[in-house]
């Protein structure tokens, strides 16, 4: 059986810039991308992603809007 993994990146803009950082010690290590991670069980889309936001970046937000989901399927399993 495939294990389902369901990943959460955050999109955070302040006008004309962009929210980025830089990782480390997993898959992709030494480069840019949007805070995020993989869904818990039971979690939420929402709830996933705050806290990811408070993990990572140790903020907390208080209004996200879900714009796209995406579905991937990754040959490698990566």
């Amino acid at each position: 059986m495939n294990n389902i993994k369901i990943g959460c990146e955050v999109f955070l803009r302040n006008g004309k810039f962009i929210l980025l950082g830089k990782r480390k010690n997993c898959y992709g290590a030494e480069t840019w991308a949007l805070p995020g991670g993989h869904l818990e069980h039971g979690e939420t889309l929402d709830k996933c992603a705050r806290r990811e936001l408070k993990e990572e970046l140790g903020i907390e937000v208080p209004t996200l809007l879900l714009k796209t989901i995406v579905n991937n399927i990754d040959e490698l399993g990566i």
